[in-house]
């Protein structure tokens, strides 16, 4: 299921629906790193460790 969005995105590029040039790997970059920069912000808030040790919920 984590593979899908590279699976979409590699299909239609094939399919010309998205023209592969520089500006679009800019802006995918740039969605890369927003996504990432998001991740580190919000998952260590809602990471609990004790939880994840003892198993409970």
């Amino acid at each position: 299921m984590t593979g899908l969005p590279s699976i979409a995105v590699t299909t239609l590029v094939a399919f010309n629906v998205i023209q592969a040039s520089f500006a679009t790997a800019v802006a995918g970059t740039m969605v890369l790193l927003l996504l990432n920069w998001l991740g580190w912000r919000f998952v260590p808030a809602v990471f609990d460790r004790e939880r994840l040790i003892t198993g409970t919920r």
